[in-house]
């Protein structure tokens, strides 16, 4: 049977598709990273929030450049199960 994806991993894949930004960080190493910046605050948190929850470790959240940042680096990012 086929795992199902949770409400946060919906989410996540959402911004994803709309706002977000997935790359390599470090090929040799493999590590991958996602990114998010936006003017709005509570969209930042909820996509932090739902980040730390599906992945187990908080990301770098912040405002630089007038944005809200949002970042985490784990190769399980370019796995959707």
């Amino acid at each position: 049977m086929a795992k199902l994806v949770t409400k946060e991993k919906a989410y996540i894949l959402g911004v994803m598709c709309g706002d977000g930004y997935i790359g390599v960080f470090n090929r040799k190493n493999d590590k991958f990273r996602v990114r998010l910046a936006v003017r709005d605050k509570d969209f930042a948190e909820e996509f932090a929030k739902c980040l730390e929850k599906e992945y187990g470790h908080k990301p770098c959240f912040y405002f630089y450049d007038n944005r809200w940042w949002v970042r985490l680096i784990d190769q399980r990012l370019y796995k959707i199960y």
